[in-house]
């Protein structure tokens, strides 16, 4: 129930709106920190993640977009698996967002989540197998309907 709160109040105060660029904020009451980014994900935005991450040693990521540019998710992704944190999936969290969620040594969503994998905007220059091997990395084999 307090997990529920603490994210529900860093929600509030993000107040931003998904079409936005990604906006990356950060509430530390003790730890784990919490780390919530919404918005679509930019070139420089994993810059950006690393930068404001730099002095924390555990935290929860709460991701919240329809995704972007992929090398974006990619880059924050590794921040999150070199620093260890927690991914969390809040309401949807797909293409590159869904890439920086494999990055958590934990993952987790609610049950009314949705995490999703799509073709990947900003790879244009390297192999079209670049995702699926993300995927594979991280044991997760998606789903075709």
């Amino acid at each position: 129930m307090r997990t529920h709160l603490v994210v529900a109040g860093i929600i509030a105060l993000a107040g931003t709106n998904p079409a936005d660029a990604a906006t990356i904020t950060i509430a530390v009451n003790g730890s784990p920190a919490w780390v919530h980014v919404t918005g679509e994900f930019l070139e420089g935005d994993g810059d950006k993640f690393k930068a404001t991450t730099r002095d924390l040693t555990n935290a929860i990521v709460v991701l919240e977009s329809d995704g972007g540019n992929a090398i974006a998710g990619l880059v924050i992704g590794s921040v999150i698996r070199v620093k260890k944190f927690t991914t969390l999936a809040w309401r949807q969290c797909a293409s590159a967002c869904a890439t920086a969620w494999l990055g958590g040594v934990k993952r987790m969503m609610f049950r009314d989540s949705r995490v999703g994998f799509t073709a990947q905007e900003g790879l244009e220059h390297y192999r079209e197998s670049t995702a699926a091997t993300a995927l594979k990395a991280c044991r997760v084999v998606p789903m075709l309907t």
